[in-house]
């Protein structure tokens, strides 16, 4: 039987409208992640690309979002040069201030004859190349009971190094020090960007993801987002219908 009610028609098709693009926009968005598996030839459209996604995701990273550039500026920005003067600081400070013993000490007994054969080669070779006028004069003062007292040295407590500084001496060497050392931090940057391989890391990381948590990933950046999509489609569906309605009534059909 024909409905011959203008509002009970309008509503019905204005409903059906609503439902129809709603429907289609929950399936479409169903669509985008399910089936995980290969079903009758279809598959969603995120597990099919996982490995284009992954690719795409390491190279954005690898080549934009981690360059040594940006590393660099990062670093820099979080204040660690500044920290690593102050920890140099520290660490000069606490050697000049602590109390040593002789460097024979500090050293492996078995290293300790090989260091005393390396000062009197040392002392020999620096007396041969010198002229001849200053070799025989060295010669003079270096004889071997000197040489003999320099080994012996090498066994004398050193103390505290400190007592023969300025009191800022660690600051001063640490402010000195400090570029060089981030000089060469920054020299190795690249190359330890590039040892990590960012992009390959990357990508097996994300093609390592089950298909559940990429959803989940998606869908905790996007969620909203979708939902909205979804909305949409019921409001346009609903739009369209009254859309439609209406022309059908102007052109009297």
């Amino acid at each position: 039987m024909a409905v011959h009610n203008p509002w009970l028609e309008f509503a019905i098709q204005v409903a059906i409208g609503t439902i129809a693009g709603g429907f289609s926009d929950t399936v479409a968005v169903w669509m985008l992640f399910r089936p995980r598996q290969k079903r009758f030839g279809f598959q969603g459209a995120i597990p099919k690309n996982q490995p284009r996604l992954a690719k795409s995701i390491g190279r954005t990273v690898g080549e934009r979002l981690l360059t040594p550039h940006d590393l660099m500026e990062e670093i820099a920005r979080s204040g660690l040069r500044d920290a690593l003067e102050g920890q140099l600081a520290a660490i000069l400070s606490d050697a000049l201030d602590k109390e040593h013993g002789s460097v024979t000490t500090m050293l492996p007994a078995e290293l300790v004859p090989a260091v005393e054969t390396a000062v009197q080669d040392f002392l020999t070779r620096f007396v041969n190349d010198l002229p001849f006028r200053e070799r025989m004069v060295a010669r003079l003062v270096l004889t071997d009971r000197t040489v003999d007292k320099i080994v012996e040295a090498l066994e004398q407590p050193i103390g505290r190094p400190g007592r023969w500084l300025p009191p800022d001496t660690a600051q001063r060497l640490a402010h000195a020090l400090s570029p060089a050392i981030w000089t060469w931090i920054e020299q190795q940057i690249p190359s330890l960007v590039e040892r990590f391989r960012v992009q390959e890391m990357v990508e097996r990381k994300v093609l390592a993801f089950s298909h559940d948590r990429i959803e989940e990933l998606i869908r905790g950046v996007i969620d909203r987002e979708l939902r909205l999509i979804i909305r949409t489609g019921y409001v346009l569906g609903g739009l369209i219908a009254v859309v439609l309605f209406g022309l059908t009534k102007l052109v009297g059909l």
